[in-house]
This record gives structure tokens, C-alpha cells and sequence, in this order.
């Protein structure tokens, strides 16, 4: 009888797990990130998104306030975010010297995953160089397919 009820409890407990659906990521409505390097100094990413998307992003590092040029704003405008992080690297004085980035990631099927679409991987990269303007990537990467 006791082996029995283990059995039980087994099957139920695997049954719960193969009812479980996909987690999908929450976008976040705002970040302030802080980071401190010994070039850089005190660095802050402040990103207002009330309605979802990306609305205002302010950075400040080397000491002063840091604008995104209009150009570069709007590759990101309206973009959703669930992950922020900050890393840096000393960089070539050619290319702006110690450079600052900005990671913003976002997990997502971008579109129907009963229609097949794929889980993706979508990354907002800020970079700040010391001596040269912003600049913005951005990237999607299939992480795995999801089936019908």
C-alpha cells in the first residue's frame, strides 16, 4: 500500500509538470542601474517605460550627463526590456578609448507560437564611448523553436 501511494504521488507530481505553460518574460517599467568603475567613475542608466516601451533613457559616466543622439534614440523607442546590465572595457583611443555598454535584453516569440513562431532573444546594446557619440545596436537571436 505504501509503495502504491508512492507511485501515486509520482505520477501526479509528473503530471503537474507537463501541465505547466511557457513562462514569458514581464517588461519592466523602469530601471535605474548602477555600476562603478575606476575609469568611468560613477555609472547610471535611468530607462522610463510606463506604457511598456522604452520612452526616455538617461545615462550618466566620466563624470558628466550623457545624451543618445535623436538618430540613435529611435532605433530603440518603444522597445520592452525585462533585463538590464552594464559592462565596460578599456578600449582603443581611436574608437572613443574606455567604452561603457549597456545590455537590454528582452525574451520573446515575436509573434504567434501556436503559428510556430520561435522563442527569440532580442538585445539593445548601448554603447558609450569615453571621447566619441552614442551609439545603439540592436539584435534578435533564435534561442529555440517552439512546436504546435
Amino acid at each position: 500500500m505504501n509503495n502504491l501511494f508512492k507511485i501515486i504521488a509520482v505520477t501526479w507530481a509528473t503530471v503537474g509538470v507537463v501541465l505547466c505553460s511557457e513562462e514569458i518574460a514581464l517588461p519592466l517599467g523602469s530601471a535605474d542601474v548602477r555600476g562603478l568603475s575606476d575609469i568611468a567613475g560613477n555609472v547610471r542608466i535611468v530607462i522610463k517605460s510606463p506604457r511598456g516601451g522604452i520612452e526616455s533613457v538617461s545615462i550618466s559616466a566620466f563624470g558628466r550627463e550623457i545624451s543618445i543622439p535623436d538618430k540613435e534614440f529611435d532605433k530603440i523607442r518603444g522597445e520592452l526590456y525585462s533585463e538590464v546590465s552594464i559592462s565596460h572595457e578599456g578600449g582603443y583611443k581611436e574608437f572613443g578609448g574606455h567604452t561603457i555598454y549597456f545590455f537590454l535584453r528582452y525574451f520573446d516569440s515575436f509573434g504567434d507560437p501556436f503559428e510556430g513562431a520561435r522563442l527569440q532573444r532580442q538585445t539593445i546594446c548601448i554603447v558609450v564611448p569615453k571621447t566619441r557619440p552614442v551609439r545603439v545596436t540592436k539584435e534578435r537571436m533564435e534561442i529555440s523553436s517552439i512546436r504546435k
